[in-house]
């Protein structure tokens, strides 16, 4: 598991939306890492429904899936403060 804590407002090292910085690649310079692998990788998202949507649309166009208790997938959504 790699742990990458980044803020959008606040100074901080790692500083972004995550989506701007998975499209720049910078996400992936800053860990030592490939680009998401759907062979390999998973992923958890939380956060607000603009997020996961965006964020979403990302794993989606390279060929993720998302898993639940009866599908597995390459990632998952926490749903706990989704807005309805």
């Amino acid at each position: 598991m790699i742990y990458y804590p980044t803020v959008t407002r606040e100074p901080f090292r790692n500083r972004g939306r995550i989506t701007d910085l998975i499209q720049t690649r910078r996400l992936f310079e800053d860990i030592s890492h490939e680009p998401f692998d759907v062979k390999v990788d998973r992923i958890m998202m939380c956060g607000n429904s603009d997020l996961l949507r965006d964020t979403t649309e990302l794993l989606v166009r390279a060929g993720f899936s998302e898993g639940s208790r009866s599908s597995p997938g390459q990632y998952v959504v926490e749903k706990a403060f989704v807005e309805k």
